[in-house]
C-alpha cells in the first residue's frame, strides 16, 4: 500500500492558518507569528511533511552519474567528450 503524502492544505487545516500562511513558514519567508510558526511547523513534523526542498537536497547528495557509448577511446574527441 502506497503512502499517501501530507499536502499544505491538510496542513494548514489542522493548524488554523491559510495555505498562504503556511508556504511562507515553510519557505522562511513572509510575515507569522513564532506561535504561528510553531504550531506549523509542530504539525507539519507530527505528519511527516517534508517540504520539496528537503527532497531536492536529498536527491543531490545523491551520486549523479551518466554512461556513454564511443565507438574508440584512442580518439582524443571522444575521451575528451566522456571526461
Amino acid at each position: 500500500m502506497t503512502e499517501q503524502k501530507i499536502s499544505i492544505h491538510k496542513i494548514a487545516e489542522f493548524s488554523g492558518v491559510s495555505v498562504a500562511t503556511v508556504s511562507r513558514v515553510m519557505n522562511g519567508n513572509g510575515r507569522f507569528s513564532p506561535a504561528t510558526r510553531e504550531k506549523v511547523l509542530r504539525v507539519a513534523a507530527a505528519e511527516g511533511y517534508e517540504t520539496k526542498i528537503s527532497t531536492k537536497k536529498k536527491l543531490l547528495q545523491q551520486e549523479q552519474s551518466i554512461g556513454g557509448i564511443v565507438p574508440n577511446l584512442s580518439n582524443p574527441f571522444f575521451k575528451k567528450l566522456l571526461e
